[in-house]
């Protein structure tokens, strides 16, 4: 009996002290910077986006409309470009508030990005460095290697596409020095012209994403192959460029486009991707280092190997415009000096 009483006391004891504690939801707070930023071997400007996490006693709503939630008070952007581990120079990254963004849940007050105009050397590696401007903040950086540059071995520039129905379209490259996942696509050009009025006319473009490759190392030198299926392209050809009998259409030349990440991007995009299991929860990674320790997002490389405008074999040309998967597309052909031949009829060629 004297041990229930005891008993009994001890948990009202510990009743009456949980009550009077408040619980409190929110950790304390840390600094947490989410930077965003893949240099483009292929264009000379780069855009790097700087965030700031936050969290205040009203939850995630609490700050989604404050500037000063949102982003750091005029920080000191850098890029440093090391060769084989020697600083050769550095560049302050220009403030670009000239992206436009549609209205949503955060503010577009004073959203801004960090350019870098500077064309990307095919050596070394660069270095992004944050200075907070902030009493208190400390900095953060990221390294990345440059994904070299690369070529496309089949088909080469000066060849004709040649989609077969038997064999496909045979596109080979080796991979190139830092490039771990490498996606290939192609980008087929077409002008229209409205049949009512010659003078009406308009370019467009469609991509063509067939595969990703993931070499087993970072050196460079592996060879890859990837067949685009006949039937698989041109029944793409035939969802994605809609039926209109208002006009005809010219091809303008295909582009072979294989892009390549660099093993940061690579695992960044393999941990983000969509789940296809039960298991929702996903291990945190980032390569944002230094500040408080508790950062995100991913600074990273890229590269990819072009094909400009090639052309088209007779017979996939014939194709394009006959087969039963893309007749219906109009595409028309030249046959002589003044027709083309488009979906069975013949038309007259307009300047």
């Amino acid at each position: 009996m004297k041990f229930r009483i005891i008993a009994a006391f001890a948990a009202f004891t510990l009743l009456i002290i949980g009550c009077s504690k408040e619980l409190i939801v929110n950790a304390p707070w840390k600094d947490v910077s989410v930077i965003y930023g893949i240099l483009d071997k292929t264009t000379d400007t780069n855009y790097i986006r700087i965030h700031r996490g936050y969290l205040g006693d009203e939850g995630f709503a609490g700050g989604n409309n404050e500037p000063d939630s949102l982003y750091y008070k005029e920080p000191n952007v850098k890029i440093e470009y090391y060769l084989n581990g020697a600083l050769v120079n550095s560049f302050d990254l220009v403030k670009d508030e000239s992206i436009e963004l549609d209205s949503g849940f955060f503010t577009t007050e004073e959203y801004r990005t960090y350019r870098l105009d500077q064309p990307l050397q095919n050596l070394g590696e660069y270095k992004l460095v944050v200075e907070k401007s902030e009493l208190g903040l400390n900095d953060v950086y990221a390294t990345t290697p440059i994904v070299r540059d690369f070529g496309i071995d089949r088909p080469n520039q000066n060849q004709r596409i040649n989609y077969t129905a038997l064999n496909g379209l045979k596109i080979q490259w080796e991979s190139t020095r830092n490039g771990r996942l490498y996606e290939v696509r192609t980008r087929l050009h077409y002008m229209e012209m409205s049949l009512a009025n010659d003078k009406d006319t308009t370019v467009h473009s469609v991509d063509f994403v067939h595969s990703t490759r993931t070499s087993s190392g970072l050196t460079g030198g592996q060879a890859f192959v990837a067949v685009i299926d006949y039937d698989s392209y041109y029944r793409f050809l035939s969802s994605n460029i809609p039926v209109d009998t208002s006009v005809i259409r010219f091809y303008r030349g295909t582009d072979i486009i294989i892009s390549s990440a660099a093993d940061e991007f690579t695992t960044y995009m393999n941990v983000n991707a969509p789940a296809n299991t039960v298991v929702q929860d996903r291990p945190h990674f980032t390569n944002i280092m230094g500040g408080d320790g508790a950062n995100a997002g991913i600074f990273s490389s890229m590269n990819a190997a072009m094909n400009y405008r090639m052309e088209l074999t007779d017979d996939s040309m014939d194709s394009l415009v006959q087969s039963m998967l893309t007749c219906d597309l109009q595409f028309a052909d030249r046959i002589g000096q003044d027709t083309v031949y488009c979906q069975g009829g013949l038309y007259p060629i307009f300047k």
